[in-house]
């Protein structure tokens, strides 16, 4: 057994692969800090603190924590790859949302070549004859057809008595009963992993699919393993064995002290065979090496483990070739031998308990923006490779890697050489990430980002710039760092373009770049005429005709006290003589015109105190969005599982309450509000129109699609462009019923 963060263990070496630990940057939060380690959920429990009752956070298995709460299965969507299959030259992988394909035909640079919708929330996937089985949670067993694998379709589902966690083929051989038939038929059956519901079989053949048997285990089936009638189930607080012919458990076990305080530390989650061993992951506590040479009398011999690093959580567990792969999130790939089973996690190792798991906060508790790293969600910095994975899949001379970000909530393939010493790296899929921002003026669309560009109209002569199709935009520039490396973008008043890096880098169209002091986030300049605004702590900055130089060569800077400091990214917004300033966590904006300074009336989607509440910040940072319009300052304004569209006209406020949601981009025209919000666990993103002329603001129309909004920009064609870190570009235009409809994805990149 590992009884250190390194060195040795059963055997296998931990050199330069995934064996050696987290970077040095990267390791469990401190309870609350956005997403919870990878294999776990955060869960609330009641508490009295500081002489008043609330909700404590403590961290439980993401399969066996939680059972039976409202949301359960929901969790399980998020950012990150959860299992895939691989059929020739097609990986498969599935989320909870999507089913994603990938084409690996080349290791070294995997690529997308289809992503669909429709089939439940897969959690495991196997491959069977040619078609995908999907254990695909509340929709139970789902069969896909991927004879076109660019479009997966869904021929079959079966509705289980329980969620679909984990499934496994298993065939059985029947002799005919006449002497002269000697050919043996073949029926095949799933077992499926239901939860509460114990075991499920599910006929395919013979008329399926249908479910064609049901065994109670007495346990939480949160996986199988199947060989010879006999099935292993890791059942969360047990390894149990069944009996498929007899219907009955036969055999237990399970390591010693797996509750702590109630507390389950020790969740069996995870199983594979491995000749006369099964291996199951458990968590903190590794790999649970369990002898089952006699399946009645199941013991358990040791476990293997990264004892003294708590990034180290095995979620998931898989053999091939003699070598055991323990999927241990954040901490890496655990690659041990397993040709003789029987000497592989002989020793029992019990690393220490987190028992503080919770928020343990004292009364004077720090304001959630200095306690959370809240940066690694608003701006997430790419993920070291090979660092979080929750599964692997072994294939043919390399090992997939599924999940890879989690924190960061990115979702990642990574391919390694199993052959090579050390799980060297081959290759990797990343979700994309190609928009941060977008500016449109005079025909000319700015966008920013990795699939960044300056895109203009090419009109036909004297046809109205409104009459142009979307498709009428060509790139006028390639992706370069003015645009690529920038994350936010604008147009001056006389036309020119700038961009701004985050480390305050500004590039001006037809100028030299220059530095601002100043950490500049997505959608964080704004323009006012032909000076650039920029909002730095507590003060903004105004940057006078972007291009001109100081006396001492550095840009033209006026400085304006804000009276108070932006801790979180700041919106803001030239307006009608004025600028508008809204931090995230402020309550109201300021307005800011003859050298004095005003609050606008409080948003009231949280005040001075809720916004100090970490467990809102669990539910969703606070984000703040300006426009302006004919009717007014438009503010959008969200923390946690409220937001609200604000509207400050000359003499009064008016709102209109919105959905709980991570709203990324807001825009405006004359009475017509556009509102962007992305929901990145499920891959979905609206663009929602709010008529801002009604006696209150009210939503009047809204458009669905896959990806994830970043950004958006209104034309001076009157359609709205919008920012798809997934695809580029998608433009909405409305209809004459009043409705917004997506007319083309022409300014895209190569992802479907």
């Amino acid at each position: 057994a590992c009884a250190g963060g390194g060195g040795f263990c059963g055997g296998a070496d931990f050199g330069d692969g995934w064996g050696d630990g987290p970077p040095d940057d990267q390791g469990p939060p401190t309870p609350p800090a956005g997403p919870p380690p990878t294999g776990t959920r955060w869960e609330a429990v009641s508490t009295t603190h500081c002489g008043r009752e609330g909700i404590e956070w403590v961290l439980v298995d993401e399969v066996c924590g939680g059972i039976g709460q409202p949301g359960y299965l929901d969790a399980f969507q998020v950012p990150m790859f959860r299992d895939g299959a691989v059929i020739g030259d097609v990986l498969y992988a599935v989320d909870a949302s999507h089913l994603w394909v990938l084409d690996v035909s080349d290791p070294a640079a995997p690529r997308r070549i289809g992503l669909a919708s429709g089939f439940g929330r897969p959690l495991a996937v196997v491959a069977h004859q040619g078609r995908l089985l999907l254990a695909s949670a509340d929709d139970g067993l789902v069969i896909a057809d991927v004879s076109d694998p660019r479009h997966p379709v869904r021929t079959a589902s079966v509705a289980l008595p329980g969620p679909a966690l984990d499934l496994e083929v298993e065939r059985t051989v029947v002799e005919p009963a006449t002497e002269s038939g000697l050919r043996r038929t073949t029926a095949t059956s799933v077992w499926v992993a239901a939860g509460a519901a114990g075991l499920v079989r599910v006929e395919l053949e013979s008329g399926g699919p249908r479910v064609a048997e049901q065994l109670p285990i007495h346990g939480y089936a949160a996986a199988v393993a199947v060989r010879e009638r006999v099935a292993y189930v890791a059942a969360c607080d047990a390894l149990l064995v069944v009996d498929l012919a007899a219907g009955r458990v036969i055999g237990r076990t399970w390591v010693g002290d797996a509750r702590v305080d109630g507390r389950l530390v020790a969740p069996a989650k995870d199983v594979v065979l491995a000749g006369d061993h099964v291996f199951v992951a458990a968590g903190r506590r590794g790999a649970v090496a369990v002898d089952v040479s006699d399946p009645e009398h199941p013991f358990v011999r040791g476990n293997c483990t990264i004892a003294d690093d708590p990034a180290f959580y095995a979620s998931g567990v898989r053999v091939a070739d003699g070598r055991l792969y323990v999927a241990g999130g954040e901490w890496g790939v655990l690659d041990l031998p397993a040709e003789n089973p029987g000497m592989t996690c002989r020793s029992t190792v019990r690393p220490p308990d987190d028992a503080s798991d919770g928020t343990e906060e004292d009364c004077a508790q720090e304001p959630p923006w200095v306690v959370l790293p809240w940066e690694d969600v608003l701006a997430p910095e790419p993920p070291p490779r090979g660092r979080d994975p929750v599964q692997t899949l072994p294939a043919p001379g390399v090992l997939y890697a599924f999940g890879d970000a989690r924190r960061i909530g990115l979702r990642a393939v990574e391919v390694r050489d199993r052959v090579a010493a050390g799980l060297e790296h081959v290759g990797r899929y990343d979700e994309p990430r190609l928009v941060s921002d977008m500016a449109f003026s005079d025909g000319r669309l700015l966008v920013v980002g990795p699939g960044g560009g300056l895109f203009r109209t090419a009109p036909t002569e004297g046809k109205p710039l409104e009459q142009n199709e979307p498709g009428d935009f060509v790139r006028t520039t390639p992706v370069r760092p003015e645009f690529g490396d920038a994350v936010a973008a604008a147009f001056l008043g006389d036309g020119r373009w700038v961009t701004a890096t985050a480390d305050g880098t500004v590039f001006v169209e037809d100028h030299p770049s220059f530095v601002v002091p100043a950490r500049i986030w997505p959608h964080g300049i704004a323009t006012d005429g032909d000076d650039l605004l920029i909002v730095a702590d507590d003060v903004l900055l105004r940057v006078l005709r972007p291009g001109s130089r100081s006396e001492s060569g550095g840009p033209l800077l006026d400085r304006l006290a804000l009276f108070r400091r932006a801790e979180l990214p700041a919106a803001v917004l030239a307006f009608d003589g004025a600028t508008l300033v809204a931090a995230a966590e402020w309550p109201a904006a300021i307005r800011l015109a003859g050298g004095r300074a005003a609050e606008l009336d409080a948003h009231g989607v949280f005040d001075p105190t809720t916004i100090l509440d970490p467990s809102r910040w669990l539910d969703g940072l606070p984000r703040r969005l300006l426009a302006g319009s004919k009717a007014g300052v438009v503010e959008l304004a969200s923390l946690g599982q409220r937001a609200a569209l604000v509207v400050h006209a000359a003499s009064d406020l008016s709102r209109l309450e919105l959905a709980a949601g991570d709203y990324v981009a807001l825009a405006a025209d004359v009475g017509t509000a556009y509102v962007v919000s992305a929901d990145r666990d499920r891959y979905v993103s609206q663009v929602a129109v709010v008529d801002l002329l009604a006696a209150e603001p009210t939503l009047t129309a809204a458009a669905w699609f896959t990806g994830v909004g970043a950004a958006a920009a209104l034309g001076d064609d009157g359609r709205l462009y919008v920012g798809d870190a997934d695809r580029g570009v998608r433009v909405f235009e409305r209809t004459e019923a009043g409705g917004i409809v997506e007319t083309t994805v022409e300014l895209v990149e190569e992802a479907p």
